[in-house]
Parts: C-alpha cells; sequence; structure tokens
C-alpha cells in the first residue's frame, strides 16, 4: 500500500495544504470600516476585526505548520531512500537552519512592515471635513 508510512500521508496532507492556504489567504476577511460623518467620505479604521486577527493567526500557523511538516518530509524521505535509522546530524542541521531563518525573518519583518507603513498615504483618521 502506498499510504504505509508516515512520510506518504504527511505528503498528502502537505500537498493539500499548499493547495487550500492560497485559496484560504483570497478568503481573508475584510479590516473593519467606519462610516464617520454624513458630510465625510469614509474612513477605514486601522484595527482589524476578531475575524480578521484569528484568521491572520490560523494563516500564519498553518503557513510555519506546513514548513515544519516540510522539514520533516526531508529528512523521513532521506530514510527511506537510503535506509538509514539515524540522521542526528541532519537533524541538527536541519533545525538550526530553520531556527536561523526564522529569526532573520523576525528580525526583518518589523523593518519591512515599518517601510511600507512610512510609504503608504496619509491616512484620514483624525482629519475633520469642514
Amino acid at each position: 500500500p502506498h499510504f504505509a508510512h508516515t512520510h506518504a500521508i504527511l505528503g498528502l496532507t502537505l500537498t493539500v495544504a499548499v493547495v487550500l492556504q492560497p485559496v484560504y489567504g483570497y478568503l481573508r476577511p475584510p479590516k473593519k470600516t467606519s462610516p464617520g460623518r454624513r458630510a465625510q467620505l469614509p474612513v477605514r479604521v486601522q484595527s482589524p476585526s476578531t475575524k480578521r486577527v484569528a484568521w491572520k493567526w490560523s494563516h500564519m500557523l498553518i503557513g510555519y505548520g506546513m514548513i515544519g511538516i516540510g522539514v520533516f518530509q526531508l529528512i523521513s524521505g532521506i530514510r527511506l531512500s537510503w535506509g538509514l535509522e539515524s540522521l542526528y546530524g541532519v537533524y541538527g542541521g536541519l533545525f538550526g537552519l530553520a531556527m536561523l531563518w526564522g529569526l532573520v525573518g523576525f528580525m526583518l519583518a518589523p523593518k519591512a512592515s515599518a517601510k511600507a507603513a512610512e510609504d503608504a498615504p496619509p491616512s484620514r483618521v483624525g482629519i475633520m471635513a469642514n
């Protein structure tokens, strides 16, 4: 049977998740908006809705989970292919690489969001129309 190993089952799971993750990204809830006063144009409120916050966290956790499953798939595929019983060096190296990747991403994310906020047009929140 093809799905006799954990590698095959997780491979199918990962493939389905990779296909569905962009669809899930497309279905994200909109930000909250407030209509403002009748004489004003609609004003965008920057605080996200509860649904959007929940969506963001679940989308992010699914994505990071897929990375973890991918690393496990790499190791288990090598073990199946080469018939090796222990790959502690590979485990340690891949774990260290994943930690380094996460650390670099964690350090660069605030800079990227600050740059995006800097380049964004000024917000209308707080501006009163006469």
